[in-house]
């Protein structure tokens, strides 16, 4: 077993005036929302973006706990395209909270080939501008009042900085020491 520290951070946006576009100029790209979000889709975008290393909480997940997941919640699914070919994916859940006014950002990365590029605060952009618009999508949310997101130091390297050059502010961290068996099982 291997233990390694890992830090949690909670990010937040308060106001739509707080979102910044990326200095970098990306073209030809493109988010859309998939409106019915296949099970086995979101499965496959959860495993490869999240390198079965960062996001190991549903890797378990059998297909009927995926088909639960996209039926019977709020769950929007994001994708990202640049030229017509996908690039990465957000999962987004409008309307939680105590008063129901945050829209949290649950999942949110790239494929593995589309880093590096630019595309990744453009994705934040894009997906945080579509947070910002939820309850234009469903009238029956009461009005946003805040964007909310996580990230560990398990995730990209660039993950953290991305976020904050977007207008995140840290909300709240944690650092918990996370065990693992040391051969993946999954490989």
């Amino acid at each position: 077993m291997l233990e390694m520290p890992t830090t949690r951070w909670t990010l937040r946006q308060v106001r739509p005036s707080d979102l910044r576009l990326p200095r970098q100029r990306v073209e030809h790209t493109a988010l859309t929302l998939v409106l019915a979000p296949d099970p086995a889709l979101l499965r496959f975008l959860y495993e490869t973006v999240g390198n079965r290393k960062s996001w190991i909480g549903r890797l378990d997940w059998a297909d009927t706990e995926w088909e639960e997941h996209v039926t019977s919640r709020r769950t929007e699914l994001w994708l990202s395209w640049q030229h017509g070919r996908p690039t990465g994916f957000a999962e987004v859940t409008p309307g939680v909270g105590p008063a129901g006014d945050v829209t949290r950002i649950d999942y949110l990365g790239l494929l593995p080939d589309c880093r590096g590029v630019g595309l990744g605060g453009r994705l934040v952009w894009d997906v945080t501008r579509r947070c910002w618009e939820a309850d234009r999508r469903r009238p029956a949310l009461s009005p946003v009042k805040s964007v909310e997101l996580e990230t560990t130091s398990l995730d990209a390297p660039a993950a953290l900085p991305n976020y904050r050059k977007r207008g995140f502010q840290i909300d709240r961290y944690s650092t918990v020491v996370r065990t693992e068996i040391a051969a993946n099982r999954h490989s």
